[in-house]
Formats: structure tokens, sequence, C-alpha cells
């Protein structure tokens, strides 16, 4: 009989420290990639003299995810490898509260993301937000982040080596607060960004079919086919790029706010196996900042290389920065604009009707062209 309790104490010593080394393994291995990637994010977008709106989100999104690979998950380690919270009391106040602000605003800045593509997109003749204004955006997130993890702070106390919760009046509090994190960081987040990309790819798809009907087969430019195949494979792109982002957001999110209403709701306090899933759980939201520099990275360099295309080969040989090259209607190239100042001169002897069907189709030819190039310069 003791030989037997000794085997089985001995299975669950060797599972466990399996267990803590597979977990061991994934938080080294996501922390060296999200430091390298999100680096390599910020030094990109640093080295620009000026930004748009969307470069500074993804420059504050790369930010948030350079701290949980440096800071977040090497204190989780610490603790994992210690068996106990070895911060003391004082650490027991910021660190948690720290990692939970952290997770809020990367998903406050990923739906401020798919905002500000969905306003781009769907307004593309809209004045272009500036950077100060971006900067607001990015405080508000930091601030209201802060508002939402504050009472998490004000609960929390370091007891018997351990940091703890100790909510007043039973379940009620703790209840309502988890509702509330789950509603705010993933369920509203997330129904509000699937939504902003359906419509940015509706509109997309929309596009693509206009154009391909204003350049017919039989009134097509040369630049017109560049333009159409260019921009339909950019969009497509764009489009898997932006599924990509919501899929890795739902995927690597949804686990660590199920094990908390499973804690708070159901019997996962008295499981064995909560700690050790939750553990897993935490993972995946990291997970999600070595990803993200991946997913937008190639955003950036998807909309910079077509840019560069719709710019010609002398921009491309010259490798002109992005940012040096701003569009408005105005400032449009002339021959862009001909149409809508005068007639061509060969059409002048045509019937007045043949005139205005050859003129609205250049109206439309020139619009198509205006609405990829303005969009290039904001994307």
């Amino acid at each position: 009989m003791n030989y037997t309790n000794t085997s089985i104490a001995s299975e669950i010593i060797v599972d466990n420290r399996r267990i803590k080394i597979t977990q061991l393994f994934f938080y080294v291995l996501i922390a060296a990639v999200g430091a390298v990637g999100n680096t390599m994010i910020c030094i990109s977008i640093l080295r620009r003299t000026q930004r748009k709106m969307s470069e500074n989100f993804i420059l504050n999104l790369a930010v948030t995810d350079l701290a949980v690979s440096t800071i977040s998950i090497p204190l989780d380690v610490i603790e994992r490898v210690s068996g106990f919270w070895p911060y003391g009391a004082v650490l027991c106040k910021i660190v948690y509260p720290f990692q939970t602000i952290l997770m809020a605003v990367s998903v406050a800045t990923l739906l401020a993301m798919s905002l500000e593509r969905h306003r781009v997109i769907i307004y593309p003749f809209k004045p272009r937000i500036k950077g100060h204004s971006s900067r607001i955006i990015i405080i508000v997130t930091w601030i209201g982040s802060i508002i939402l993890v504050s009472p998490y702070i004000l609960v929390l106390s370091y007891e018997d080596n351990n940091c703890i919760e100790v909510w007043p009046n039973g379940t009620l509090f703790v209840r309502i607060y988890t509702m509330s994190v789950f509603v705010a960081l993933y369920l509203c987040p997330l129904i509000v960004i699937t939504i902003a990309y359906l419509l940015v790819a509706a509109k997309l798809y929309r596009d693509i079919k206009r154009m391909r009907g204003i350049f017919s087969p039989g009134k097509k430019t040369r630049n017109g086919q560049r333009m159409i195949k260019c921009r339909a494979q950019r969009n497509l792109r764009i489009v898997k790029i932006f599924i990509a982002a919501v899929f890795a957001f739902a995927v690597c999110f949804l686990p660590t706010h199920v094990m908390w209403l499973w804690h708070d709701f159901g019997s996962g306090s008295q499981s064995d196996y909560f700690t050790t899933l939750l553990v897993f759980a935490n993972i995946l939201v990291y997970a999600n900042s070595s990803i993200n520099p991946f997913i937008f990275g190639t955003l950036q360099s998807e909309c910079n290389s077509c840019y560069a295309f719709f710019r010609g080969p002398r921009a491309r040989r010259r490798g002109t920065p992005h940012k040096d090259r701003k569009f408005s209607f105005y400032s449009f190239p002339s021959r862009y604009r001909s149409a809508s100042r005068s007639c061509p001169n060969n059409v002048l002897l045509l019937p007045s009707r043949e005139v205005h069907d050859h003129v609205d189709h250049a109206h439309q030819r020139d619009w198509a062209e205006h609405v990829a190039l303005n969009l290039e310069s904001n994307l």
C-alpha cells in the first residue's frame, strides 16, 4: 500500500515537472520572438520623422507587446520557478495589475486600429486625422485601462508568501468584475473589430468590381490594367491580414477569459487543474504579443510596396520614402485631373453625346485612379 502511494506521488511529481518545463519552454520562446519582432517594429517606425495615425497605433501596440515580452513574461517565469510569490507586498499591488493593464492597452489599440482602418478605407476622401490626435487616443487608452484595472489593485493582498485576491461581500463583486473585464476586453472589442473588418472587406470588393467596370476591355489603358492587378492583389492580402488579426485576437484571448469565468461562476476554484490550465491560457495571451509584429509588419510592407508601385519605377529605383509623398485632390498630378478641367483635343469633333460619354468615362477612370492613390497615401 505504501509502495503504491509512493509510486503515484512520484508520477505526479514527474508529470508536474514536465508540465513546468513545457511552460517554461513556451515562455522563453514567446519572450525571445516577441522581443526581437517588436523591437524591429519600434526601430522601423521611430526612424521616421513624421508618423501617421496608423503608424502611431502600431508603435503603441509594439511597445506594449515589447513590455509583455521583456517584463511580464520574465516575472512570470521567476514566479513559476520559485513556486511562490517572491516579490513582496509592494510588488503584489503592481505586477499583476501592470500585466493586466498591458493586456487592456493591447486590446484597446487593436480596436482603435480597426476603427482607423475602417475610416480610411470606407471614407477615403475625409480629411486625414493628424498625428497628435492619435497620441491623445493612445493616452486615453492607457488611462482607461488603468481605471478598469484599479479595482483589481485594491483587492490584491500579500499573505503567506502569496499574492491573492481578497474581495469583499463574498462572490458578488468578483463576479461583477470578471464579467466586466470579459465584456470590455473581449466580447465588445471582438464584435466591433469583426464588424469593422467585414465592412472593409465588402468595400474593397465593391471597389474592385467598380474599377473592372470602369476599365472595360475596349477602353483599358496600360496604367489601368496595372492598377487593377496591383490593387486587387494588395486588397486580397490586406483582407487576409485583417482576418488573421481578428483570428489571433479571438483565439489567444478567449481561454484566459473562459478560465476566470469558470473560476468565478463555476467550479474552477475547486479544480486541481485550474492553475495549470490558467498558466497555459496566459501563455496564449503572451503568444499574441509575438504574433502581432508579423501581422501588422506585413500590413505595413504590403501598403508601402503597393504605394511604390503607383509611384512608378523611378520611385522604386530611388527608394523614395512613403512618408515624403502626400496626395490630395488639389496636389494630384495634372494628367489625372485633365478630364475634369477640359475635354481632350481629339474628342472635340465628336457629336455632343459622344463627347459627354467620353468625358464621363474619363471622369470615372480618373476617380478610380484617384481613389487608389489617395487610399495608398492614407494606409
